[in-house]
C-alpha cells in the first residue's frame, strides 16, 4: 500500500530548505497545536467580553510565538551591541569618540562652541575660505573705524587682496557686502579697479541673487565716465533680463533711473521685436507711431509685445516701470480682441499698476476699456486702496477713482466698493486736491448734459479721463466704453452720496471754504443736492457774523468775508438768493453782514460781498439804510476797487 504524503509534511520540508538555521519556524510551520489553538481561542474571548463591557479602550494582547533560544540571542545581542560614536571634532587632529553619557553631560555653552568651530572649519574648506575670512576681518575694521584716513587705508589694502576675485567673492551670501563696502567709502581709485574688474560680468551678476546688489552700488556710485561703460554691457540683453527673476527688477532700475532718455528709448526698443535689438533708431519710438510707420509688421511686432508681457505677468512681476510704459502703449495700439484678451489676463495684477505714474494710466485703460465682468474683479481688487488713491498727492492718483465713477456702469457696484470707501476719513479727504476734484465730480456731474460741460471745473488732461471713447469692432460698427448716459449714470452716484456730501460740508467748512475746489463744492452741493441744505447755508451765516478781535492781515485772510476764496462763495450765494436758493437767505448774510459792518466797510474784498448786497433787489435797499452812517469810511478807502463800486452805488462823490 503506497504510503501517503501529508501536504504539511512538504511544506515544512521546503521551507526548512530554504530556511535551514530558522527554529522557530520549524516547530511552528503548518498545523498548529491544540494547545496553541486553545490560547488563541481564549484571547478572542476575553477581547470580545471586553468589548461587550464598552472598555473606553480595549487593550488586545499581542501573541509573541518566539521561543526561548530567541531571547537568549536577543539578550546576547543588546549586551555585545555597541552604542554609537558621537560626532567627531572637525578641527581637531585626533578623532576621538565621546560616549553618549559625556555628551549629554556637555554644557549648552560647550555645545555651541563646538558648532562655531565646525562652521568655521567648513568654511574655511571652500573656495578661497581662508581668503574672505581675512576679507570679512578688514570689512569689520573698516565698520568700526571713525578715521577716514584709517578706513581709506583699510579699504585699499582690501581691494588690494580681493583683486582678482571679485565675482567670486560678491556672488558669496557671506561676502556679498564686503565689496559693496568698498565701493561705497572708496575713493575714485578703488571704483576703477572694482569696475574695471566687475563689467565683464555684469550680466551674470545681475542674473545672481547676492551679486545684483553690487550692480546697483556701482551705478549708484559710478561717475559720468564710467556709467555709460556699465550701461553698454545691457544692450542687446534687455528681454534676457526682464524674463529673469532676479535680474528683473535690477533692469527696470538701469532704464528708469540711470539712463538719460535717449538710452532709455533704445532700451525700449528691444523688447518690440528681435530686430529692435541690433538695428536702433536715437528718434523717440512709441508703438502706436511706429504700427503707423509700418503697417505691414504691425502683427509680428505687437504678437511679439504680447508674447513678452504674457510671460511677465506668468511670473506676476508687474511692478517694474518699464513694464508698464510697454503694456500702455500695447492697450492703445492693440486691435479691440486682443486688448480685452490682456486685460482680462491683468484682472488679478491690476493693484500692481498704481505705484508709478505710467502705471497709473495703464489701470485707467484697463477701467475703459475692460469687460462689465472684469471692470467687477478690478473693484474687488481696489478694496482697501480707494481712500489712499483720492487722497496721495505725489501723483495724480485720483484720476483712477474717477475713471471708475465715469465708466462703471453698475452703481449698485460701485455704492458698495468705492463710493462707501471715499467717505470713510473726510477730514483727510478734504485736505487733499484729488479728494476735493473727486467730491466736485460727485456734486456737478448729475447737473450737465454732457461730460465736456464740466470743463469749467475740471482741467482738459483730467478730463480725457472721463470722455466716452468709442471703439471700431472688425465688423465696421463703433461702439463706447459704457453704454448708460452719462447724466443717468451721475444722478445714481449722487443719490447715493447726497446725505454724505451735504454732512462732509458741514462738518469740514472751515476747510472747504478756504480753497477754489473747496468753494465750488459748496456751491454744487447748495444748489443741486436733494436734501435739507438749511444746515449747510446757517453754517456759512455763522462763520460771516464772526468777529475779527485782532486786526492783524493774517487774523484777518482766516475770515470768510476776506478770504480770496470763500468772498466769493458769498457772493455766488447772494447772487442766486430768491432763484435756485431761498430768497431769505440774501437777507440772513446781510443781518450776520450788519454786526461788524463798520469793520467790512474798510475792506476790499468784503466791499464786494456789501456789493453783491446791493445789486439783490431783496436786499438793496436795507443795505443802502445801513451804509449811511458809513459814507466817510468809504470815502477814506476810495482808492480801493471795491470801494470805487460802492461808492458809486451809493452815490458818494
Amino acid at each position: 500500500m503506497p504510503k501517503t504524503v501529508n501536504k504539511n509534511d512538504n511544506l515544512k520540508k521546503n521551507f526548512n530548505k530554504t530556511n535551514p538555521n530558522n527554529s522557530t519556524t520549524k516547530k511552528f510551520i503548518g498545523k498548529p497545536s491544540t494547545k496553541i489553538t486553545k490560547n488563541i481561542k481564549s484571547k478572542k474571548t476575553f477581547v470580545k467580553k471586553n468589548q461587550d463591557k464598552k472598555f473606553s479602550n480595549p487593550k488586545k494582547e499581542v501573541f509573541n510565538f518566539t521561543t526561548n533560544k530567541d531571547k537568549e540571542n536577543k539578550e546576547n545581542n543588546n549586551k555585545t551591541h555597541l552604542k554609537r560614536p558621537s560626532k567627531v571634532l572637525e578641527n581637531s587632529n585626533e578623532q576621538n569618540h565621546v560616549n553618549d553619557k559625556d555628551q549629554h553631560l556637555k554644557t549648552k555653552t560647550e555645545k555651541r562652541k563646538e558648532q562655531k568651530e565646525r562652521l568655521k572649519f567648513r568654511k574655511l574648506n571652500k573656495n578661497n575660505g581662508e581668503l574672505i575670512e581675512n576679507a570679512k576681518n578688514l570689512w569689520q575694521k573698516i565698520g568700526n573705524s571713525k578715521n577716514e584716513a584709517e578706513k581709506l587705508k583699510t579699504i585699499q589694502q582690501l581691494v588690494e587682496l580681493v583683486k582678482g576675485n571679485i565675482f567670486e567673492i560678491a556672488t558669496r551670501h557671506d561676502a556679498s557686502r564686503v565689496i559693496q563696502a568698498c565701493i561705497k567709502y572708496g575713493d575714485k581709485t578703488v571704483r576703477e579697479t572694482i569696475i574695471d574688474e566687475s563689467k565683464g560680468k555684469i550680466v551674470e551678476l545681475t542674473k545672481n541673487h547676492y551679486g545684483r546688489f553690487l550692480v546697483l552700488k556701482l551705478l549708484k556710485y559710478a561717475n559720468s565716465e564710467q556709467l555709460p561703460a556699465i550701461l553698454s554691457k545691457f544692450k542687446g540683453k534687455v528681454l534676457e533680463l526682464f524674463k529673469h527673476r532676479e535680474a528683473g527688477p535690477i533692469i527696470d532700475e538701469v532704464i528708469c533711473s540711470y539712463s538719460n532718455n535717449k538710452e532709455k528709448n533704445i532700451f525700449i526698443q528691444e523688447l518690440f521685436g528681435p530686430e529692435y535689438a541690433f538695428f536702433k533708431t536715437d528718434e523717440k519710438v512709441r508703438l502706436d507711431i511706429l504700427i503707423k510707420k509700418k503697417p505691414e509688421d504691425a502683427p509680428k511686432i505687437l504678437a511679439f509685445v504680447q508674447k513678452f508681457l504674457n510671460s511677465i505677468t506668468a511670473k506676476s512681476n508687474l511692478k517694474l516701470k518699464t513694464v508698464h510704459i510697454v503694456m500702455n502703449q500695447y492697450l492703445n495700439a492693440a486691435q479691440p480682441i486682443d486688448r480685452s484678451q490682456m486685460i482680462h489676463d491683468l484682472v488679478p495684477f491690476v493693484s500692481d499698476f498704481l505705484a508709478s505714474n505710467i502705471g497709473l494710466e495703464t489701470a485707467i485703460n484697463c477701467f475703459i476699456y475692460a469687460t462689465p465682468k472684469d471692470r467687477k474683479i478690478m473693484l474687488k481688487e481696489t478694496k482697501g486702496v480707494v481712500h489712499k488713491l483720492c487722497i496721495q498727492e505725489s501723483n495724480n492718483s485720483f484720476k483712477v477713482i474717477l475713471a471708475i465713477l465715469a465708466h462703471v456702469d453698475d452703481t449698485a457696484l460701485l455704492q458698495k466698493t468705492v463710493l462707501t470707501e471715499i467717505f470713510t476719513e473726510t477730514s483727510t479727504l478734504v485736505k487733499s486736491t484729488g479728494g476735493r476734484i473727486i467730491l466736485l465730480y460727485i456734486a456737478s456731474a448729475h447737473q450737465v448734459e454732457k461730460v465736456v460741460d464740466l470743463k469749467k471745473y475740471i482741467a482738459p488732461d483730467i478730463l480725457n479721463v472721463l470722455l466716452p471713447i468709442p471703439i471700431t469692432l472688425e465688423n465696421g460698427q463703433t461702439v463706447y466704453t459704457n453704454k448708460k448716459p452719462h447724466k443717468t449714470r451721475a444722478k445714481e452716484i449722487m443719490g447715493y452720496c447726497a446725505s454724505n456730501l451735504i454732512n462732509l460740508c458741514i462738518e469740514h467748512a472751515e476747510v472747504l471754504l478756504f480753497n477754489i475746489h473747496g468753494i465750488r463744492l459748496f456751491y454744487e452741493v447748495v444748489i443741486g443736492t436733494p436734501g435739507q441744505k438749511q444746515p449747510i447755508l446757517d453754517k456759512i451765516v455763522t462763520l460771516v457774523s464772526q468777529q475779527l478781535d485782532d486786526q492783524s492781515e493774517e487774523t484777518k485772510l482766516k475770515h470768510v468775508m476776506i478770504d480770496p476764496c470763500a468772498h466769493r462763495l458769498l457772493k455766488w450765494l447772494i447772487k442766486d438768493s430768491g432763484n435756485q436758493i431761498d430768497a431769505s437767505y440774501a437777507k440772513k448774510i446781510f443781518i450776520a453782514v450788519n454786526l461788524n459792518l463798520e469793520t467790512w466797510v474798510k475792506e476790499n474784498r468784503s466791499l464786494f460781498v456789501i456789493l453783491s448786497l446791493l445789486e439783490n433787489t431783496i436786499t438793496a435797499n436795507t443795505t443802502k439804510n445801513a451804509l449811511k452812517k458809513y459814507h466817510k469810511e468809504i470815502k477814506q478807502v476810495i482808492q480801493k476797487p471795491g470801494a470805487v463800486l460802492v461808492a458809486k452805488l451809493l452815490g458818494i462823490n
